[in-house]
């Protein structure tokens, strides 16, 4: 199931997009495709799936984010999965407004605060979630991931994140620097 999630699932969403790009599928085409990559990660991923997985690491605490307005959440939602599946413990959060962060970042700590950020992604906006994340809790390490790392200015400096990473076992380790 893990194979078919993290590898499969993302190289079909890619496909798609590509596609969408070229102009030889329709945007609802991509769309009713991704929902049904979302569909099919939800059901491989159910806890009866999983419910065999004992970690005898110490698991970290995880919040994966979506801004609001984004309308590419698969890849947060495979994230949060993969994670899931070597122990941490995952709250994913879609459409998050920078009111939205900082109650999140107050409900509980964080280990690590990821941000999925798309091509398109506002910078000012992405600042604004970093800032109000830290406001509320200075000890999270708070990582921008997604399509704008590799297409992109020096997001530490533009954002004031901790990190940047496409890499979750990476921003896992560094929680520890």
């Amino acid at each position: 199931n893990q194979t078919i999630i993290g590898a499969a699932v993302p190289l079909i969403a890619r496909q798609l997009g590509e596609a969408w790009l070229s102009d030889s599928l329709s945007f609802g085409a991509v769309t009713i495709g991704c929902a049904r990559l979302q569909t099919l990660v939800h059901d491989l991923a159910d806890d009866k799936y999983q419910s065999h997985l004992v970690s005898d690491k110490v698991q970290k605490n995880c919040l994966v984010v979506v801004p609001d307005g984004t309308q590419h959440t698969l890849g947060a939602i495979v994230l949060a999965n993969q994670m899931r599946h070597s122990g941490a413990r995952v709250k994913l959060a879609l459409g998050v407004s920078h009111s939205a962060m900082s109650s999140l970042a107050l409900s509980q700590y964080f280990d690590a605060i990821m941000i999925s950020a798309t091509q398109s992604e506002s910078l000012e906006n992405l600042h604004g979630l970093v800032r109000n994340a830290r406001q509320n809790d200075a000890k999270s390490k708070i990582f921008i991931g997604g399509g704008l790392v590799d297409h992109s200015v020096d997001l530490v400096a533009r954002t004031g994140t901790d990190y940047v990473t496409n890499d979750w076992k990476e921003a896992l380790t560094l929680c520890n620097a």
